[in-house]
């Protein structure tokens, strides 16, 4: 074979493989969505777990963020107060993360906190607390605006 035919078939292999990795995570997130529309959603998150182990084997960041948004979703679902627990955990992404994924946690943790002071509007009105060291469940209506 000449060197040209060495390159063409790494690369048809490269590509092959691409090709393994995106249909694993097609299926799997199929999979998920079947589970939430039969509301399984324990199923569900033991998938979305499983597509986590692979991502990070894979050193998959996009499906990082993915995971990440699916199970909190499910974390909002099953659990009270699931918003503080996401926010820490968000918190601790933030400084690991490297540039494009860094600015989306932070887009995502600014939409959580949004929201949390929109439905809890008529507590924080009457807080006087304004320190960003604080924990958000304390600030006042200032440090939202």
């Amino acid at each position: 074979m000449r060197p040209n035919h060495y390159i063409t078939v790494i690369l048809i292999l490269f590509a092959m493989q691409q090709g393994i990795a995106q249909n694993f995570y097609i299926d799997k997130w199929r999979e998920v969505e079947q589970f939430e529309l039969q509301d399984r959603i324990e199923d569900a998150t033991q998938v979305v777990d499983e597509i986590y182990k692979y991502a990070d084997v894979k050193k998959d960041h996009d499906q990082y963020i993915k995971v990440f948004l699916f199970k909190s979703k499910y974390q909002l679902i099953n659990e009270e107060e699931a918003q503080y627990k996401i926010i820490a955990e968000l918190d601790k992404m933030i400084e690991k993360a490297q540039f494009p994924n860094k600015n989306i946690y932070n887009g995502i943790r600014a939409k959580l906190l949004d929201d949390y002071a929109r439905a809890n509007q008529w507590r924080i009105g009457g807080r006087a607390v304004e320190n960003d060291d604080v924990d958000f469940k304390s600030l006042g209506c200032n440090t939202f605006l």
